[in-house]
């Protein structure tokens, strides 16, 4: 009687079978890579526009100015005029500094929150749109660790950037999550969500 030896799957297909079956854990991949590549930028100081922004920065440090943070540009708490209007922006920096002063590592870490919470966002968006776990993981290393993103993601001024990419992808997986119902109805909850994430 002979007997059949099955053969054994080779990497490549193991690695299909883990990104397939496995998101949670290639999230977890994908933010701990993403981690390991940012979190040298922690002990990094504030400096040049986190000066106006954060360190000079009047209206963050009472909330009495939240009013400003709307009406105002981003800078006129240190006395200085730019074309820059984002008071969500100036939220997060209040918050941080209400938590933490001026002590640069929190600025720095909440950055990186930023971006590698985009990544994962991203990661879920890409497979729900591609269908093909390999491509949507991949596309998301190179988003998560391209060295494009280096100055939005180490420097604490470019933070507009991970922020808007990460309400972005959100508003676009809400999106997606509101097509998936076809109920028929233009008002679904993610649909709503999905407004709320793109106004942000």
């Amino acid at each position: 009687m002979e007997q059949v030896v099955q053969a054994q799957p080779n990497w490549w297909q193991r690695f299909l079978a883990w990104v397939t079956n496995h998101p949670g854990q290639v999230t977890l991949v994908i933010v701990a890579v993403g981690f390991l590549v940012y979190v040298n930028a922690l002990p990094n100081a504030l400096f040049w526009d986190d000066d106006d922004g954060i360190l000079h920065n009047i209206f963050i440090r009472d909330w009495s100015y939240l009013n400003s943070f709307f009406t105002q540009n981003l800078i006129a708490g240190s006395g200085l005029l730019s074309n820059y209007w984002r008071p969500l922006l100036l939220i997060t920096y209040a918050t941080e500094w209400h938590l933490w002063g001026a002590w640069a590592p929190g600025y720095h870490a909440v950055n990186i929150i930023l971006h590698l919470g985009a990544a994962a966002v991203l990661w879920s968006v890409l497979r729900k749109l591609t269908r093909e776990p390999v491509v949507a993981f991949v596309a998301t290393l190179v988003f998560a660790l391209h060295p494009l993103q280096t100055e939005a993601v180490t420097y604490v001024s470019g933070r507009a950037d991970p922020l808007a990419a990460l309400l972005g992808f959100m508003a676009l997986r809400q999106y997606l999550k509101h097509l998936e119902l076809n109920v028929g109805k233009f008002w679904t909850k993610p649909y709503i969500w999905a407004l709320v994430w793109f106004v942000l």
